[in-house]
């Protein structure tokens, strides 16, 4: 469980002062489209974090996944997002 909170996805959506924004919310924030972002969010992992962001942009839709390098246990079930058009 993310949170016990119903509304936490509403209220992380909603949330719009920047300056509480991490520097890399703002680069990919200020990028042209969402897969652009997610290159510069894929870049600034590898950098970062024992993480991978994988993308893959088809006629399907636009989908991502994250993959934990130096995982020995599986990843929790909250974490994978696809994301595609409706």
């Amino acid at each position: 469980m993310v949170s016990s909170d119903p509304l936490i996805g509403i209220k992380l959506g909603v949330e719009t002062k920047t300056e509480r924004f991490h520097p890399m919310a703002i680069a990919a924030l200020s990028t042209q489209n969402l897969v652009i972002a997610t290159e510069h969010l894929a870049r600034y992992k590898k950098l970062t974090a024992p993480e991978e962001i994988l993308s893959k942009l088809g006629k399907q839709g636009f989908s991502f996944a994250f993959r934990w390098l130096l995982a020995v246990d599986a990843e929790p079930h909250v974490l994978p997002i696809t994301a595609s058009p409706g």
